[in-house]
């Protein structure tokens, strides 16, 4: 197994046993890892969506920019509270 050349077989018990808690961790730290990105992703789409949507609809040069600055913020909300 790929793993035992990392963390060599044992002969006690107890280094078998961190082995075993190191892998689950790992796994569990990955999964929590992807289910926050998966959560920020969802929300960082919406934002997305409706900036574009604005911005096709907006033709003032100063009203596209106060809703680039109010999106801007937003998705930096976003992105700071996921990633």
């Amino acid at each position: 197994m790929y793993i035992d050349t990392i963390f060599p077989p044992s002969t006690r018990t107890e280094f078998e046993s961190d082995k075993l808690n190191y892998m689950m961790s790992t796994i569990f730290f990955l999964l929590n890892r992807f289910a926050k990105s998966m959560m920020g992703f969802s929300e960082f789409e919406k934002p997305m969506e409706e900036f574009k949507r604005l911005g096709k609809e907006s033709v003032d040069s100063d009203e596209y920019k106060s809703i680039y600055e109010n999106q801007k913020a937003r998705l930096n909300e976003i992105l700071a509270k996921y990633f």
